[in-house]
């Protein structure tokens, strides 16, 4: 019988190393990472068309042009390849409380972003539990309750697995000195900007957007 074909080759991008499983968004079993590389990914040391797909989690956002970070992943990705983003929403469809809360925590962002790395960290430990019982636990009774289940699927930080949790996503927002933010519109863009077609935009906790690599829509025509 012929050899299998060989595993698909997927590029994940996220801030903070991890040992978490990550899923082909091509439909392969989960797969671990065998490398780690630490680079610019407004200019990545990769060749072009070199992966199967690219999934960039939380990241994006976070780089001083975007539309170059897009571009670079378009790039590395072969013809017909997915390229996945994660992007944080800009609130603009969320009630003015939660808009009011955004606004404050920007402008606590001044301070945090000019903590050293350890103060920030341990602080983010202490309000870890705080937020959870804020945010999580209210969300944990309210999907329960018909009538307030839409509030319940607005609440942030309602992912929380436990009271120290949210370390990690507390830390993330507390920590980035720069942070671009998007609606539906705008997060489409960022990847059809990059000559991308955008297959799919949904909203979870953020804009998750799809864009498949191709020539139809301005993709080189590389093998």
């Amino acid at each position: 019988p012929p050899p299998p074909p060989p595993p698909p080759r997927i590029f994940f991008i996220k801030q903070k190393t991890s040992d978490e499983f990550i899923p082909s968004l091509v439909g392969s079993e989960m797969c671990i990472r065998d490398s780690v590389v630490k680079a610019d990914l407004s200019c990545l040391p990769f060749e072009m068309s070199t992966f199967d797909t690219t999934y960039s989690y939380g990241v994006i956002h976070h780089v001083p042009v975007p539309s170059q970070a897009a571009s670079e992943l378009a790039r590395v990705v072969r013809l017909d390849a997915e390229v996945a983003v994660y992007v944080y929403e800009d609130f603009g469809e969320r009630s003015a409380g939660l808009r009011a809360s955004l606004s404050c925590v920007n402008w606590f962002r001044r301070f945090t972003t000019r903590l050293s790395p350890v103060v920030l960290y341990r602080l983010c430990q202490i309000m870890s539990p705080v937020v959870y019982l804020m945010c999580t636990v209210p969300f944990l009774i309210f999907k329960h309750i018909r009538p307030l289940q839409n509030l319940a699927y607005a609440i942030p930080f309602r992912h929380g697995l436990g009271p120290f949790s949210l370390i990690g996503d507390l830390y993330d927002r507390f920590s980035a000195p720069i942070e671009y933010r998007y609606n539906r519109e705008t997060s489409a863009e960022l990847l059809a900007g990059a000559g991308l077609e955008v297959r799919k935009v949904v909203y979870e906790r953020g804009w998750m957007v799809l864009g498949q690599k191709s020539t139809a829509n301005g993709g080189p025509d590389i093998p």
